[in-house]
């Protein structure tokens, strides 16, 4: 799904209730030649699930299922590097029908 940013700099993104969509954080410009080895997702709240996650070299796919329309949440995309670097992206999901 499409992410927007927030005149505060925060990237966010909507999302329905009851669908079960991929959201994708690149981060090509961050990684400056090194790959991600590794990737992991932290949700604030469990009212959110994981559906599945995978990665390549340079970006992170994640699939989330629930959420309580009307309510907001925080999801991180957290990465470690082959270099062994490690670093967090967030974006906020926002639960709403579409």
């Amino acid at each position: 799904m499409e992410m927007e940013t927030a005149p505060d700099g925060v990237r966010f993104a909507y999302k329905d209730p009851n669908a079960r969509v991929p959201f994708f954080v690149n981060w090509i410009d961050w990684l400056d030649g090194d790959t991600i080895a590794t990737a992991s997702v932290i949700l604030s709240s469990t009212e959110v699930v994981l559906h599945s996650q995978s990665n390549t070299t340079t970006g992170h796919t994640i699939w989330l299922t629930g959420g309580i329309e009307g309510k907001t949440y925080l999801v991180t995309s957290r990465v470690v590097t082959a270099g062994n670097v490690q670093d967090d992206r967030s974006f906020r999901l926002i639960c709403r029908q579409r």
